[in-house]
């Protein structure tokens, strides 16, 4: 194993996520989407409902401004707000139909744009990342997915 306590594990990781993250948001921008719409649209998965209280921890404000944006996106029929089947006084989001095929498309064209990062890559050393990335985030405790 690599040694974990040198910088350029961290630094090739961040510059990986900030590409990514921006490839997200630039696609968001030309589908009318904020930064943090964008993001929270990519994020947001049917299958495990989020809290809406989760969103403020993720993107470390408050939770206002997480209100301000379910606002918008729920104003484009792209996000719905509900009771959490666990627990009645928690709000969950989840997709509606229009954002799953919003997400899906916004999703499609940032891999378009971004697969020229993996050019250099064959088939076998894109499934390895993949499979690290979901091993390293799978047993992260603060996992956004």
């Amino acid at each position: 194993m690599k040694d974990i306590t040198t910088p350029d594990i961290f630094l090739s990781l961040i510059s990986f996520l900030m590409l990514s993250k921006q490839q997200i948001i630039t696609v968001g921008a030309e589908h009318d989407l904020t930064a943090t719409q964008s993001l929270t649209l990519i994020i947001t998965d049917n299958n495990n409902p989020r809290p809406m209280n989760s969103l403020a921890t993720i993107f470390g404000c408050d939770a206002s401004n997480i209100t301000g944006i379910i606002d918008g996106l729920e104003q484009k029929n792209l996000i719905v707000r509900t009771e959490s089947k666990a627990d009645r006084r928690k709000k969950v989001i989840m997709l509606t139909e229009v954002g799953l095929a919003k997400r899906k498309e916004i999703f499609s064209e940032a891999v378009r744009k971004y697969e020229a990062l993996f050019d250099n890559l064959d088939k076998r050393d894109v499934e390895v990342f993949t499979r690290v990335l979901a091993q390293i985030t799978n047993e992260c405790p603060n996992k956004v997915a």
